[in-house]
């Protein structure tokens, strides 16, 4: 429709769309979903926790609202998309590099994502707006998508996390979607660096929408 009516000199809204990345804690959403397995109503569970790691946390939690303070990173854009230009096969399999520096030592539950979109104006007279839906802006139905590793990492401060968010498309039911992340922890000091081989740590979520 776009590349079909619309003339080069008009414009589309949204102009453009991001998406945002963070590393993040989450200790009371995880022990919510997963910790109460070890003890309900004084009997064990536990032996759940395999099976129920497998269901809740192969999808992320679109309804999330995170709090600013479990960020571990400063959020950083990882994709952007002009809607002028681009294309369905564009979509199709999209690879964002990302690489964070913590700020604060916790708990690494996993990752959080948001957008926000551009509306470009229409005259001179007319500003940008932008509709940011994360964390530290004003809350929206949107809220956050949460991603839960099977098992939380501990990060300390300086501590690099660097690797790819892959997101591909279903070929056949086309709103479904696969995001691989395949990331490293990186020691930020010299002494641990020298000590510690990071490994890789990949996780598949399946995006049902």
């Amino acid at each position: 429709m776009r590349d079909r009516f619309m003339k080069p000199e008009l414009t589309i809204w949204p102009s453009s769309a991001s998406l945002f990345l963070v590393p993040c804690t989450a200790q009371a959403h995880f022990n919510r979903k997963l910790e109460f397995w070890d003890c309900q109503y004084g009997l064990d569970f536990s032996s759940f926790k395999t099976l129920a790691k497998e269901d809740l946390l192969s999808k992320p939690y679109h309804d999330y609202e995170l709090p600013c303070g479990d960020c571990l990173a400063k959020g950083q854009s990882v994709l952007r998309l002009d809607m002028k230009t681009v294309t369905i096969e564009s979509l199709e399999n999209i690879v964002c590099q990302f690489e964070f520096v913590i700020d604060q030592g916790d708990t690494m539950h996993g990752f959080c994502t948001w957008f926000e979109v551009e509306f470009c104006p229409l005259g001179e007279d007319m500003d940008t707006v932008i509709l940011n839906t994360g964390p530290d802006n004003e809350l929206t139905h949107w809220k956050q998508n949460l991603f839960l590793l099977d098992s939380p990492v501990q990060v300390n401060a300086g501590d690099v996390i660097s690797g790819t968010l892959t997101i591909s498309r279903n070929p056949e039911y086309r709103r479904h979607l696969r995001a691989l992340f395949d990331f490293k922890v990186i020691p930020g000091s010299e002494e641990k660096s020298k000590s510690v081989d990071p490994s890789s740590v990949q996780k598949m979520f399946y995006v049902w929408r």
